[in-house]
């Protein structure tokens, strides 16, 4: 939902939220190439996401082209318009490669206007519908030139998608 004219965010309904069940995995680093995979629990009518929401998106089993179009839906904050802060927006533009660096290969660099907020939003390749990154940062202004996020086919994401139900580690608390 829209957020109030303030700028604070209204909470879906019960039944369109999930509990963290457990975090099977993810790197948190300051460099924005932080991701993340857990375990979502049911909702208050005892169905998963995919029961409620009818569908999920597919993962990229391979990178784009350069100059794909990609975009990227998520939650961030908007100081303009604030009642859409916090709220679902989604906008596109190109991708531009892989870098290296710091975060090594599997760092997707793409000119997807981003804000402060749409961390872990996935980033969608547009001609097949799959997710090729997990949004981490923005930097289109800063040093490296692009937005950037961590590729599905990054071989540590993939290993825990092969494995999703590793022995528990507890409930997020």
């Amino acid at each position: 939902p829209l957020s109030n004219t303030s700028g604070s965010k209204n909470h879906p309904p019960p039944q369109d939220q999930f509990p963290l069940i457990r975090i099977l995995g993810g790197l948190a680093n300051a460099n924005a190439c932080d991701w993340a995979i857990y375990t979502p629990g049911q909702n208050t009518l005892q169905q998963t996401p995919l029961q409620r929401q009818g569908g999920y998106f597919k993962l990229a089993a391979k990178m784009p082209a350069i100059n794909s179009t990609l975009r990227i839906t998520g939650y961030g904050m908007h100081l303009q318009r604030l009642t859409w802060s916090q709220a679902q927006k989604t906008v596109t533009g190109p991708f531009v490669g892989m870098g290296q660096g710091t975060c090594g290969p599997y760092l997707t660099r793409y000119l997807v206007d981003s804000i402060s907020g749409d961390s872990g939003a996935p980033v969608i390749d547009e001609a097949t519908g799959a997710v090729v990154a997990v949004h981490s940062g923005g930097d289109c202004a800063g040093t490296i030139g692009a937005n950037q996020g961590s590729a599905i086919i990054n071989p540590d994401i993939q290993r825990i998608l092969q494995n999703p139900n590793p022995p528990p580690a507890g409930p997020i608390t």
